[in-house]
């Protein structure tokens, strides 16, 4: 096996630790988009049913 020097080691773990850090961003980013989407498409389904129950109580012409 080869020995990594200490400043080796403490390079590895600073990537190690900022890779982490990219992952949780991302993770959270993703969430976001996710639950953004989830909320447009409520929006839209109380749109479409508000305009069909005014088109409802229109009645038939």
């Amino acid at each position: 096996m080869i020995r990594r020097t200490p400043t080796q080691q403490v390079v590895d773990w600073a990537l190690g630790i900022v890779a982490c850090f990219v992952l949780l961003v991302l993770m959270a980013w993703m969430d976001h988009r996710q639950s953004e989407t989830t909320a447009m498409r409520i929006t839209a389904q109380v749109v479409n049913d508000r305009a069909a129950e005014h088109a409802a109580m229109r009645g038939a012409r």
